[in-house]
């Protein structure tokens, strides 16, 4: 049984299958799962409004980044992860299949981790176990977050 109880997923270059896959395991572990409607593959910030990205980030207790092989710079993506931070909100990247390692900057600078997708390790998020650095092939990578957040 996890500890988080209400989870927000964003991507910007999956397709809906490998989604709906993920909100089916996560649904598994008694989680509520939210998909972003803010974040999409042609989203720019200035046609979404700031309230609707804090009203999605406050609602949930975790941000899951989920970045696909054909991850690409999106606005809407990187001020989610910002929000998130703000609001103080765990955010942790996950591999989906295909990914090259390209991750939103903001994830570097802000985010708590970045896992491969594997459930098990998806699930010790869940739990609150520490969250490591990986790469797409789930192997440890150096951490390229820039900020303490003890001081924030």
């Amino acid at each position: 049984m996890s500890k988080i109880k209400k989870v927000l997923l964003t991507t910007s270059s999956l397709e809906q299958g490998e989604i709906d896959k993920l909100v089916t395991s996560l649904e598994e572990t008694d989680c509520e799962v939210v998909v972003s409607e803010v974040a999409n593959k042609q989203c720019e910030i200035e046609e979404v409004e700031d309230e609707k990205i804090e009203k999605e980030i406050e609602d949930c207790e975790i941000v899951f980044v989920l970045i696909g092989p054909d991850e690409t710079e999106n606005e809407c993506i990187e001020k989610q992860i910002e929000v998130a931070a703000d609001q103080e909100r765990q955010v942790v990247g996950i591999f989906m299949g295909g990914a090259t390692g390209k991750v939103p900057s903001a994830l570097e600078t802000y985010g708590d981790g970045l896992i491969s997708n594997d459930i098990i390790k998806i699930k010790k998020v869940l739990e609150g176990i520490q969250v490591p650095w990986e790469n797409p092939q789930g192997q440890n990578r150096a951490q390229k977050n820039d900020i303490d957040k003890g001081d924030c």
